[in-house]
């Protein structure tokens, strides 16, 4: 939006193989990797809140820029259609709706909310052939209306991101919600209690 951003990355301007995976460990924030970090996180404060075409054609720029293609690595990828029905027909895990390009919900109006709401609710229906009744709000970001919108939407239920149990009190349109953490069942089994005293 004719606005100019520079970053120094000074030993971290050089990227290989080897430094994505720095970017993921918990010392990131250590040595050249901190400056590559402290750009990734900068850049996606500013992507963050535009339109899924704003930040397309942003980023499309910085490809560019940088000489390279996009390249979805398998570890990051989104499931394919087949892994989503097969995930729905086991007991473990329900399928629920979360948009259609995962935008920060409270910064659209509420027209774009009610597509990206609607929309990404038929879609998922059309893979699992039976209705969704569970929404959660992409990086738990909602206005006012959203809770409106996703209710509309015959949505029985809605999970914000607030660190939380859910009580009987809760409002179902702001359920609270944890991420769980990649562990063994030992440690899991213990972080769990911690939430369930």
């Amino acid at each position: 939006n004719g606005r100019t951003h520079q970053w120094k990355l000074g030993k971290a301007t050089r990227y290989d193989e080897d430094a994505s995976l720095h970017l993921h460990l918990r010392n990131a924030w250590r040595g050249a990797s901190r400056s590559r970090r402290l750009l990734y996180h900068s850049l996606w404060k500013l992507l963050h809140p535009l339109t899924e075409g704003e930040r397309r054609k942003a980023l499309n720029k910085v490809l560019t820029w940088a000489d390279t293609k996009s390249v979805i690595r398998p570890t990051h990828r989104s499931l394919s259609r087949k892994e989503v029905s097969d995930l729905a027909q086991g007991e473990l895990a329900e399928i629920g709706a979360h948009t259609v390009t995962h935008p920060a919900l409270a910064t659209l109006p509420v027209a774009s909310q009610r597509y990206e709401v609607e929309q990404g609710k038929a879609d998922i229906e059309e893979i699992l052939g039976y209705p969704v009744t569970s929404f959660a709000y992409p990086h738990g970001s909602l206005s006012a209306e959203t809770p409106n919108v996703v209710q509309e939407a015959k949505f029985a239920c809605a999970c914000s991101t607030t660190a939380d149990v859910v009580k009987e009190s809760s409002d179902p349109f702001r359920l609270p919600r944890i991420t769980a953490p990649n562990c063994g069942g030992s440690r899991f089994a213990k972080w769990l209690s911690r939430w369930l005293r």
